[in-house]
């Protein structure tokens, strides 16, 4: 049997190919069904895939919160592999599998977007609502990235790192603006800067920045999981595995302890 397993996020797809002991893996473009049409999902899967058929497809990805989000998605899968059996889910429920291994504890995501949960061993029972890069989406890429880039806007960061923020993007002022505001995926935008803060992230300024934003995803939804009485934190995405110390400051600062990091879950 083949079967295709997926770890979805928003600006890139990692894929594993199984069949008995064989695993090919391979990556591809991001996937947000809340941003993206079928249409578009499905290009983004017919380029990337084999064509090859397979017996089942296994799918954990970003946006896929229910409803016509998840069906968006199977039905891209439905025009490349009509007959195969297709299980599409939110990348929260594969994170949870993949980080606490069967046992109660809190489960989150931080890549371009960011996510968490209470799990109990066999599914997630808290899930503080995460709301997207415009209303949450705290400790994200893209909201490392929209704070960077506000402060360098607004003038908040001494004049040679804001000038970098815009040259590392290859803006100035109206073209920040534009792309934000009027063009597709402007959370793929600002997420970008998360690679700035890293190479730079021995500038006081920018590591402050990033230490605040991992502050306002704990204050903001880790805290309502205390009921649980657990304080460890595993993580799951390329933010929480390049900050790793930042990430493990503002864990402590709040009572948390940082438990497993995992760069992906495929």
């Amino acid at each position: 049997m083949k079967t295709l397993l997926c770890d979805a996020g928003s600006t890139k797809c990692a894929w594993a190919l199984t069949c008995g002991d064989e695993v090919r893996r391979f990556s591809s473009e991001g996937v947000n069904p809340i941003l993206m049409t079928a249409d578009q999902i499905f290009e983004v899967f017919r380029s990337a895939l084999p064509a090859e058929a397979v017996d089942e497809v296994r799918y954990f990805g970003a946006g896929c919160v229910g409803g016509e989000a998840n069906e968006r998605v199977m039905s891209a899968f439905r025009r490349l592999w009509p007959e195969a059996k297709i299980e599409v889910a939110s990348d929260l429920v594969g994170a949870a599998l993949a980080l606490c291994d069967g046992r109660p504890g809190i489960a989150c995501i931080l890549g371009t977007g960011a996510n968490s949960c209470f799990f109990d061993g066999e599914k997630i029972v808290a899930n503080t609502p995460p709301l997207g890069f415009i209303l949450g989406d705290e400790g994200s890429g893209a909201h490392i990235g929209k704070a960077l880039l506000s402060a360098a806007l607004k003038g908040l960061l001494p004049t040679d790192i804001s000038e970098a923020v815009l040259g590392f993007l290859g803006v100035d002022y109206a073209e920040a603006i534009e792309r934000v505001y009027r063009r597709p995926l402007p959370n793929r935008f600002l997420a970008q800067l998360a690679r700035f803060a890293a190479q730079n992230i021995g500038k006081p300024e920018v590591e402050r920045i990033v230490v605040e934003c991992f502050e306002a995803f704990v204050s903001r939804n880790l805290v309502q999981y205390r009921q649980f009485g657990c304080a460890e934190v595993h993580f799951v995405g390329s933010i929480a595995h390049n900050f790793r110390p930042q990430l493990g400051t503002a864990l402590t600062r709040h009572g948390f302890v940082l438990g497993r990091v995992l760069q992906g879950i495929v």
